[in-house]
This record gives C-alpha cells, structure tokens and sequence, in this order.
C-alpha cells in the first residue's frame, strides 16, 4: 500500500518514530492522501516520492512489531531486515 501524502520534500505533517542514519524514516502521518488515514504509520525513504503505509495506526504498527519479536524473537527481527531497515 502506497500513500502520496506529500511528495518528496517530506510531509510537515509526518512525525519520525525512527532514524536508520541514511535519511529513512518510519512515521506518523497527520497528512495523509485522500485514501489514507489520520496517524497511519508510513516509511519514508529519503530518495523515492511514493510512501509505503505499513499501518493504519500507530497502535497496530506497535501490535506488530510485539507480534513479530515474540514469533521470532528480538535478534532474527532485526538481524533478518523484517523491521523494514
């Protein structure tokens, strides 16, 4: 799922829930396109216009994350890149 909710320059809107060092973000959204929704969490990437929605609420991003890590536990989600960085 995809949103355009501001284009490239980065939305004024989009709060960075996190940083991988090379200018990538996982946010909060309170500018979403008209098929979004208010506080969705999206990535954004420094270098492409188009935002992945990876939830619709930082609630069920969160639910996840705590989902994954107790599946796989905490070093195979973030050694095997499922965190999305």
């Amino acid at each position: 799922m995809f949103s355009r909710a501001s284009g490239m320059s980065g939305g004024t809107r989009w709060i960075p829930l996190t940083y991988d060092g090379s200018g990538n973000h996982h946010c909060i959204d309170l500018s979403p396109a008209d098929e979004g929704t208010h506080g969705q969490i999206i990535i954004m990437w420094h270098d492409m216009e188009e935002r992945r929605i990876l939830a619709s609420s930082y609630k069920e991003w969160l639910e996840s994350i705590a989902d994954k890590i107790e599946t796989a536990g905490y070093e195979e989600i973030f050694e095997s890149g499922e965190f999305e960085f």
